[in-house]
């Protein structure tokens, strides 16, 4: 998939770094603007950034799709192995069940960020995390 020039993976990273440069620089808006404007930009930030954090979790909602896909072609493999009576048949079903086994679907950014479900629990504790941080620092200074 190619957006823009980019391949996949670098577009969830693109949108990850966008929302979290957006939740960075509210901070300094809230000291430089009144405080109406900062309501009107408030609401464009929220709106952005639900909209950017859909679009980081909507690869793990498909990988999740393919997982039980293949979840499901495994099972029928193993089906049609117990009913086969023909041996080449059920020799080719036997290296397909190994294959399946040996290599499941997994799907990372630069091979260390998995794309699952995990994702999109990874970055909701992360963005309260930093919205948290945030609100402790506006309550100091």
């Amino acid at each position: 998939m190619f957006l823009l020039g980019l391949d996949s993976a670098d577009w969830v990273c693109v949108l990850i770094f966008s929302f979290f440069s957006y939740l960075l620089i509210t901070r300094k808006l809230y000291e430089y603007m009144e405080h109406y404007m900062f309501q009107h930009l408030m609401k464009d930030f929220v709106r952005t950034s639900v909209f950017e954090g859909v679009l980081v979790c909507i690869p793990a909602l498909f990988v999740e799709l393919i997982h039980k896909e293949v979840d499901h072609i495994l099972l029928i493999l193993i089906q049609q192995h117990s009913k086969c009576e023909d041996v080449d048949l059920r020799a080719a079903l036997s290296r397909g069940i190994s294959y399946l086994k040996l290599r499941p679907f997994k799907f990372h950014i630069w091979r260390v960020i998995p794309i699952d479900s995990s994702l999109t629990i990874s970055f909701i504790s992360l963005v309260f995390t930093y919205i948290l941080l945030i609100l402790q620092v506006h309550q100091v200074v």
